[in-house]
């Protein structure tokens, strides 16, 4: 009898254990802000910017709200090199989404004279992107 708790208390630890050390569950919902709409609605992510567009598998959330990932550029409207990933980390707390995007410049890799830009966004859950007072070479 004793080895059956015994056993049985260590199998309930093991399962507690795993549970909180995996993400509790993704973003999900329609999301937007100025110059940025994040659609997590479906498996995939679809991130839409004033000029690109991007897509992304789904964003895994941390019990703290945190999430990161990456994003395969899908669609520019602008002539020379594009990135062709995207580093993809911000937060959610409520209906507030803070989401930073970091591109490796220039596209092709890391070299000596690599440059990372970021740039920083504040979305809310249902809200319409604002994309207005932008224009993009089509």
């Amino acid at each position: 009898m004793k080895r059956c708790i015994v056993g049985g208390v260590t199998v309930l630890v093991l399962c507690l254990s795993a549970c909180s050390l995996g993400p509790t569950s993704n973003v999900t919902g329609l999301w937007g802000g100025r110059g940025v709409s994040l659609d997590a609605r479906s498996a995939d992510v679809q991130l839409q910017f004033t000029c690109s567009g991007a897509v992304s598998p789904e964003l895994s959330l941390a019990g703290d709200g945190h999430f990161e990932g990456t994003a395969h550029v899908t669609a520019v409207s602008w002539a020379g090199p594009a990135p062709t990933i995207l580093r993809l980390s911000g937060t959610l707390s409520g209906d507030v989404m803070s989401l930073s995007i970091a591109t490796l410049w220039p596209p092709s890799g890391g070299q000596a004279d690599t440059i990372i830009t970021r740039q920083a966004y504040t979305l809310r859950l249902g809200a319409a992107p604002d994309f207005s007072g932008y224009g993009c070479l089509l």
